[in-house]
């Protein structure tokens, strides 16, 4: 029997009940996600590749371990996707405060699904 597939990145193994959690749970941050990276970069092969990282970043983090109803859990795995696309783009968290103030607005905002 061969090994299961994984995910590039990390070797997470790819599951249809990661793949379905994964599909239900992008929607709840993409919105937020593709503000941030617009207010980050204006290029926009820049911008594939930052929204690309959180994706990744979304499922490393296994979203089957989450139920995105509470706001505060939509919070918490929201900065992490942010935090990520930081990285990806060279900044230490908190280490560029221009660009931090450009990013925070777009963090207000809600995300869960049916707000606006």
């Amino acid at each position: 029997m061969s090994a299961p597939q994984t995910f590039a990145s990390q070797k997470t193994p790819l599951t249809a009940e990661g793949m379905r959690a994964l599909g239900a749970a992008w929607p709840v941050f993409e919105r937020t996600i593709k503000r941030v990276a617009h207010r980050m970069t204006e290029d926009p092969d820049q911008r594939d590749d930052l929204i690309q990282s959180a994706m990744v970043e979304l499922w490393e983090i296994d979203p089957t371990r989450y139920v995105f109803r509470d706001a505060k859990e939509v919070g918490y795995v929201r900065e992490i996707l942010v935090n990520r696309m930081l990285r990806v783009w060279g900044v230490d968290q908190g280490g560029d405060q221009g660009l931090m103030a450009e990013v925070g607005p777009a963090l207000a905002r809600p995300s869960l699904p049916g707000s606006s």
